[in-house]
């Protein structure tokens, strides 16, 4: 269970948490889903650029999450462009680590400050059914005698209005009976993320894990991302909206080599399905028939 002196801790940040278990999401932190789901290592892929790649490197052996990529469908453009989701991109890095939860399509986790990321109960519904949908949490969390007489019934300003010691005992409350209900669920939940790893939609399919190895890294040297950071880039552009010098071809290596353990891969946008399939991923590739035209 969620221990609430360290939730007293996390107060002093912005009430991103509290707001999450206001509004119901659920919370998939490395933690929770090991008892839900157990150790599943997984390979897959991760879009970056030079201004945050670096950054990957505070992750790596952390119970902090990032949100990745091992197959993608035919509408996935950005992507096959070389852009990141929330990120310019211009850099693939592949990466292992622990599964925290997968899914064919985006499910839009987002982190919370301490690292945790929560997904919408909206979307473990239509994943999982009713038994993790709202009705389900509210019956739930009525169960907790606490909670039903002090947090059942308060509006979003309200649960602002606590203080620190309630926000941090509401916080507990409704993790840990989430946490129960997915345990009480795991069999389903396990077999779903399971079917999920190399599958995708028409998009991409997302899968969040911890305690990530950064491996090799593939650098799109002709993406647009790159043509703001590398100075030799065939459609060079002299405005620097990174707010950084441009680089030169070694400079942006080496930088990238700080983060990755293995190879670094100077390369094109045509390169990456090749690189994701090397190292387990399923990439789309378009089939064509070619026929006599009558």
């Amino acid at each position: 269970m969620i221990k609430l002196k360290d939730l007293l801790n996390e107060i002093a940040w912005k009430d991103d948490t509290l707001m999450l278990s206001a509004r119901r999401k659920i919370p998939i932190s490395s933690s929770i889903m090991k008892k839900v789901i157990g150790d599943i290592d997984v390979n897959s892929f991760h879009i970056t650029d030079i201004k945050n790649v670096v950054k990957l490197k505070s992750l790596v052996g952390k119970k902090k999450s990032i949100s990745t990529f091992n197959a993608y469908g035919a509408e996935a453009s950005e992507l096959k462009h070389g852009i990141g989701i929330q990120t310019r991109g211009g850099i693939l890095v592949s990466v292992e680590g622990k599964l925290l939860a997968s899914n064919v399509s985006d499910i839009m986790s987002q982190p919370d400050e301490t690292g945790r990321r929560w997904v919408a109960n909206s979307t473990f519904n239509k994943m999982f059914g009713d038994v993790l949908g709202s009705s389900a949490i509210e019956s739930e969390l009525s169960k907790n005698k606490i909670w039903k007489e002090k947090y059942s019934n308060l509006s979003i300003e309200q649960i602002k209005a606590l203080t620190n010691k309630e926000k941090a005992e509401y916080i507990k409350i409704y993790i840990d009976t989430l946490t129960k209900m997915m345990i009480k669920n795991k069999d389903i939940i396990k077999k779903v993320f399971e079917l999920a790893i190399s599958r995708s939609d028409v998009y991409w399919n997302e899968i969040v894990l911890s305690q990530i190895k950064v491996k090799d890294a593939l650098i799109f040297s002709d993406s647009v991302p790159m043509k703001f950071v590398w100075d030799k880039h065939p459609e060079h552009n002299k405005i620097d909206t990174y707010g950084i010098k441009f680089l030169s071809k070694k400079q942006i290596i080496n930088i990238v080599k700080k983060v990755t353990t293995g190879k670094v891969i100077w390369g094109k946008l045509s390169d990456m399905v090749k690189f994701i399939k090397k190292r387990g991923g399923n990439p789309y590739e378009p089939k064509f028939k070619i026929g006599i035209v009558k």
